[in-house]
């Protein structure tokens, strides 16, 4: 009995983990001319225009962590 709960936790842990999911956004004030560039590795990346003077960059995982040991996001 003690090793099927065992194992419904550790599914249940395996299950959560594949679930989770972060959130990152940042919003840039555009002056001059400016230029947009993403680069990426298997993502899913969806670009839409606007007439607003700003980016807005929003970056949302699934089964990934935003940080170390994670995805990695370099902006500036």
């Amino acid at each position: 009995m003690h090793t099927i709960r065992l194992y419904l936790l550790v599914f249940s842990l395996a299950l959560s983990a594949a679930a989770h999911a972060d959130d990152w956004s940042k919003v840039y004030d555009l002056t001059g001319k400016p230029e947009l560039r993403v680069d990426t590795h298997d993502a899913d990346v969806r670009i839409e225009p606007w007439d607003q003077n700003k980016i807005e960059a929003r970056v949302t995982t699934r089964g990934w962590h935003i940080g170390s040991g994670g995805l990695e996001i370099v902006e500036h």
